[in-house]
């Protein structure tokens, strides 16, 4: 058939008009290669587009893997930081410091069983558990040690110029004054340690003076006498003024003033130290044939005048 089927003419029987739609059913539809083109277009870029993610899932498969380890990691390494924080925390030593009011004692138990009695204006500071191969305290004023004896682990007190070391005994130790500072033993043995390393061991009834960080002197003292300003009271035996004044401006934080004239007084008799200042110094003045005066916040001892 070399005719075109638009150039067929059809009848309007029903057999033509059938015929009719059978062939225009059947005819090929006109081409749009603009359609084409353009669906052509779109599946590529499907096909383009379905690589891309297939790609992208290849490269998931690497990484995420890795990306999970690294995370787990790092929650594995900020979980033992704290620990590690927490465990330091747990070792260093927690630090108590007792101050001591003016005029006033203060008795104090240690971790280990050692008992101190600090003094007026003292500041004791010590661990609340002795770790180590030390028991170590420190002290600014004055203290009475009883120390638990233990040979394995020595008792150290330090003070700002000197050390003192001790395996169990009786003694005190009084800084309030760097220049004038000392160690007094009642029983046992005890090492007394400088800043300059210079060693000095004291014997019982023995006081250490120490200036700074120097060995000034050794004496002989009597315990019961020495340590009982403790308990409120100073036995006078022959002390001299000046040095009396001394402890008492050491005890009391207020500065006395003795004349030349007196400073070497000895007095003799019991002074008793917790009333105020104004009633021991009248007291004092007293026993020393002395009398009182305040000058510019500071008290005085001076002679009586003749008549």
């Amino acid at each position: 058939m070399n005719k075109k089927i638009d150039d067929i003419k059809f009848g309007s029987t029903n057999d033509e008009m059938v015929l009719e739609d059978f062939v225009l059913r059947s005819e090929p539809k006109a081409m749009n290669e603009t359609n084409i083109l353009q669906r052509t277009y779109a599946k590529i870029s499907m096909e383009r587009r379905h690589l891309h993610k297939r790609r992208l899932l290849r490269v998931a498969a690497v990484v995420v893997p890795l990306l999970l380890c690294a995370f787990w990691s790092g929650l594995v390494w900020m979980g033992r930081t704290p620990k590690s924080v927490q465990q330091v925390a747990i070792t260093a030593p927690i630090i108590r410091q007792i101050v001591v009011g003016r005029n006033d004692t203060m008795h104090v138990t240690l971790p280990d069983g050692s008992r101190v009695i600090a003094n007026s204006r003292t500041q004791l500071s010590y661990p609340i558990v002795f770790r180590g191969h030390t028991r170590d305290v420190s002290i600014k004023g004055e203290g009475y040690f009883e120390v638990v004896h233990n040979a394995q682990r020595p008792f150290i007190i330090h003070t700002d110029h000197f050390n003192v070391k001790v395996l169990g005994t009786k003694f005190s130790v009084d800084n309030y004054d760097n220049r004038s500072a000392g160690v007094t033993l009642l029983e046992g043995l005890v090492e007394v340690e400088t800043r300059n390393n210079d060693r000095v061991r004291i014997h019982p009834n023995e006081r250490l003076n120490i200036s700074g960080e120097q060995f000034v002197s050794r004496e002989q003292v009597s315990p019961t006498d020495y340590f009982a300003h403790l308990q409120g009271i100073l036995n006078l035996n022959g002390n001299e003024l000046g040095d009396v004044a001394s402890r008492l401006t050491n005890y009391f934080g207020q500065k006395i003033v003795v004349d030349r004239s007196l400073q070497h007084q000895r007095l003799y008799g019991k002074l008793i130290i917790r009333d105020s200042i104004s009633t021991v110094l009248s007291n004092l003045a007293t026993i020393a044939d002395a009398r009182m005066q305040i000058n510019d916040n500071q008290i005085h001892l001076k002679r009586r005048a003749n008549g």
